[in-house]
C-alpha cells in the first residue's frame, strides 16, 4: 500500500479544473493577467533549479570556472542566488544577446573563456539592466565579487584555498607564453568594463584604469601576430575609458597619446586614428585646465548638499577663453570627419 502511494499514478483532474487553466492561459495571452509561471520560473532561476540539461546546452566551461573561484575569494559571502547557475547562464546569455558590443571588439569571441574579473563585471552589468526583478537585486553581489576579484590582482590571497590551490597548478602545467597573454587580455577587458560601470561613483577607477594599463604593457605581443589588433583595440578602449576618467575628475589623463609598442602604432586604421584623435584633442584641452582648483563632474556628482564646490583658485583670462574656442572647433571637426566610422563601430 505505501508503495502504491509513492510510485501510484497522479490524481486525475477534473474536466472543469482543465476548463479553468485554458482560461487561465488565454488571459494571460491577452494580457489581461500576469503568468504565475514567470514568478516561478524566477524563484527557479535563484534557487538552481532549471534542469542541468539545459544548463549544458550552451559550453560555459570557462564560466562556471570562473564562477567558482568567485565564489571562494567574495567576502562576505553574498546571497546564494548570485552563484545559482541558471541565473549566471542568464545573466551571462542577456548580456552577449542585448547589450551594445565595446567599440575596440569585433565580435563576442573575447568572451568565450573569462577570468574572474570578466565574469562578475559581465554579471553586474547585466544584473543592471536585466529586466528581471529578481535577477536585478543580484547586482549588489556581483558587485562585490567584481571588487574582490580586483583585488586579487593586486594581493594575491596569502593562504590559498583548496580550489585556488588546484587552479593554480593547472596554470603552471597549462599556461604556456600564449595562455598567460589571453588570461592576460581578458583582465584588462574585465577591468576596462568594471571602469564604464562605476566610474561615476567609485572613486578608485583610476587606479583599476592604471592597473590595467600595467598588465597591457606586461603582455602586449612585441611581434606581428593575429592577436596584435585585438591588442591595439584594447589600448583604445583603455584610452578612452581613461580619457573619459580625467574629464570627469579634472586630472591628467594616464595613457599616452601613442602606445608604446611600435608593433601597435603600425596598425593605426582609419577607426584607430579617431580615437587617437580624440585623444590627443583631451590631453591639449585638459593640461591647460589642470591644477586650477576647478570644480569637477566627480565633485558635483558626488558632493553632499552640505558640502561646498571648491571655487577656481586662478581668474577666467582670455587664453582660457581662445582655448576653449579651439578645443570645441577641433571636436566638431572630429564628429564631421569620424561621424561615418563611429556608426559602423556602433552598429558592428
Amino acid at each position: 500500500m505505501q508503495q502504491e502511494q509513492i510510485f501510484g499514478s497522479p490524481p486525475v483532474i477534473p474536466d472543469h479544473q482543465a476548463i479553468l487553466s485554458r482560461l487561465a492561459r488565454i488571459e494571460v495571452a491577452l494580457g489581461i493577467t500576469e503568468d504565475p509561471q514567470d514568478r516561478e520560473d524566477e524563484v527557479d532561476l535563484l534557487h538552481g533549479e532549471t534542469p542541468e540539461e539545459e544548463i549544458d546546452t550552451v559550453p560555459l566551461h570557462g564560466v562556471w570556472t570562473a564562477l567558482a573561484h568567485l565564489r571562494v575569494i567574495t567576502r562576505p559571502p553574498p546571497d546564494d542566488g548570485v552563484w545559482s547557475r541558471p541565473a549566471v547562464q542568464q545573466l551571462w546569455s542577456s548580456f552577449l544577446k542585448n547589450l551594445p558590443l565595446l567599440h575596440f571588439l569585433t565580435d563576442h569571441s573575447a568572451f568565450a573563456s573569462p577570468t574572474p574579473v570578466l565574469l562578475a563585471s559581465v554579471l553586474y552589468i547585466s544584473a543592471l539592466h536585466h529586466q528581471s526583478t529578481a535577477l536585478a537585486s543580484l547586482d549588489s553581489g556581483y558587485f562585490a565579487a567584481m571588487y574582490c576579484a580586483i583585488a586579487e590582482l593586486v594581493t594575491p590571497p596569502l593562504h590559498p584555498s583548496s580550489l585556488q590551490v588546484l587552479e593554480q597548478k593547472d596554470e603552471e602545467q597549462n599556461l604556456f607564453p600564449q595562455a598567460k597573454r589571453e588570461k592576460a587580455f581578458h583582465d584588462i577587458l574585465g577591468l576596462i568594463m568594471a571602469s564604464l560601470s562605476c566610474e561615476a561613483y567609485v572613486g578608485a577607477t583610476g587606479s583599476w584604469i592604471a592597473m590595467a594599463y600595467r598588465i597591457w604593457l606586461d603582455h602586449c605581443p612585441i611581434e606581428m601576430n593575429p592577436t596584435t589588433k585585438d591588442w591595439r583595440g584594447l589600448f583604445s578602449g583603455l584610452q578612452v575609458i581613461d580619457i573619459e576618467h580625467a574629464s570627469m575628475h579634472m586630472s591628467y589623463p594616464l595613457l599616452p597619446r601613442h602606445a608604446a609598442n611600435p608593433t601597435i602604432q603600425q596598425l593605426d586604421s582609419h577607426q584607430g586614428n579617431a580615437f587617437q584623435g580624440l585623444a590627443e584633442m583631451m590631453h591639449f584641452g585638459m593640461s591647460h585646465f589642470v591644477g586650477r582648483g576647478l570644480p569637477s563632474i566627480w565633485s558635483s556628482l558626488n558632493a553632499d548638499e552640505a558640502d561646498i564646490l571648491p571655487t577656481a583658485r586662478s581668474p577666467f583670462t582670455e587664453s582660457d577663453l581662445q582655448i576653449i574656442r579651439h578645443w570645441a572647433r577641433k571636436l566638431d571637426d572630429w564628429l564631421v570627419r569620424y561621424n561615418g566610422s563611429s556608426r559602423e563601430s556602433l552598429g558592428a
